[in-house]
């Protein structure tokens, strides 16, 4: 599986799209046309990865242009089906020292976007 930017709003478009999908099924010879991953999810800087325990992991960023939060997508394995959970969420319910909390500037998401 490949993961692709389309536009994040960065560029003279200024369009927030979600990030794409492509599959191969032959080490990479040959892609299936590209598919979104559809409303709201994350639009700009993908990061992906496979755990050690065969789950996919998914780094993205702002799933709209008011947003500034980092989201971690989890999935089974099959590159399809994924879970969001925002970071800056999770860290203002962890960190117990409220000044080391993001402010609702950075984000006001809840747990899942």
């Amino acid at each position: 599986m490949c993961v692709m930017r389309v536009d994040s709003g960065e560029g003279p478009s200024m369009r927030y799209q979600p990030l794409v999908r492509s599959f191969s099924t032959d080490s990479g010879r040959t892609w299936s046309k590209p598919e979104t991953f559809g409303p709201r999810f994350a639009t700009g800087h993908p990061r992906l990865t496979r755990m050690a325990d065969g789950q996919i992991l998914l780094s993205a960023s702002q799933p709209a242009s008011t947003d500034r939060d980092l989201l971690l997508y989890l999935n089974a394995g099959d590159g399809r089906h994924w879970t969001p959970h925002s970071v800056s969420y999770w860290h203002n319910v962890l960190e117990p020292d409220p000044d080391l909390r993001f402010t609702p500037a950075v984000n006001s998401s809840p747990a899942v976007p």
